[in-house]
């Protein structure tokens, strides 16, 4: 086997708090993405949301209390401002019980788009159905690489859980993992394990290779 020796940084922002700022009442929206390598000469664009479930309204019908969300993703290039992908998403989360500590959780969701190369800007948009006034918008600018060509990293995906698993048709799932993503990067008493997964590209099998990974709070 022929010994080469790469060293890759691996460096982790990740948010620590053991609170994070909010009321447990108010409106709480948090998106995130990660740009992965995909098919047919295109990028997978994986956006990761989630919605604090407290801050949401419900309301009863049929022996349960339910919440609706919508998130809205729209990608505009940089020049020219064409749109080249707009949509809209629902989701609900249905519970028996909004007294207890049921709601003290997130309702995350995840949505893949494949996208060519470029540069975009792209917005999210994330809202309660059941309250319109309960609405928020997070931009990002993206920058869409034309070919990934030696060995490159993805980006990086803070994650709440990571395990293995065969369900390929979980919306978490990807090469043999469950990876539960966590948008707004906060970890504390309740949250302790920080998690991440990122992919490696063009690697050489006759090859040896070292991960160095550091953690900035």
């Amino acid at each position: 086997m022929k010994l080469r020796r790469f060293i890759l940084l691996l460096i982790a922002f990740a948010a620590i708090s053991f609170k994070n700022g909010y009321s447990e009442d108010s409106f709480q929206f948090n998106a995130d993405y990660a740009i992965y390598k995909g098919s047919d000469n295109k990028a997978l664009l994986e956006i990761y949301y989630s919605f604090y479930m407290k801050s949401l309204n419900y309301s009863f019908n049929n022996g349960e209390y339910k919440a609706n969300v919508t998130i809205g993703i729209k990608i505009s290039e940089k020049t020219g401002k064409q749109i080249v992908f707009d949509r809209q998403y629902n989701t609900n989360s249905a519970v028996k019980d909004t007294s207890g500590s049921e709601l003290k959780k997130n309702l995350i969701g995840q949505v893949n788009i494949s996208i060519h190369s470029g540069e975009y800007i792209i917005e999210i948009t994330g809202s309660d159905f059941n309250n319109v006034v309960n609405s928020d918008t997070l931009s990002y600018s993206l920058s869409i690489p034309e070919n990934i060509s030696g060995m490159k990293m993805s980006d990086l995906e803070i994650a709440s859980e990571i395990k293995k698993s065969s369900d390929q048709e979980n919306s978490f799932y990807k090469n043999t993992l469950i990876v539960i993503p966590n948008p707004s990067a906060l970890f504390g008493s309740s949250l302790k394990t920080v998690y991440f997964y990122f992919e490696l590209y063009n690697l050489s099998l006759d090859s040896s290779y070292f991960i160095e990974k550091e953690f900035m709070t």
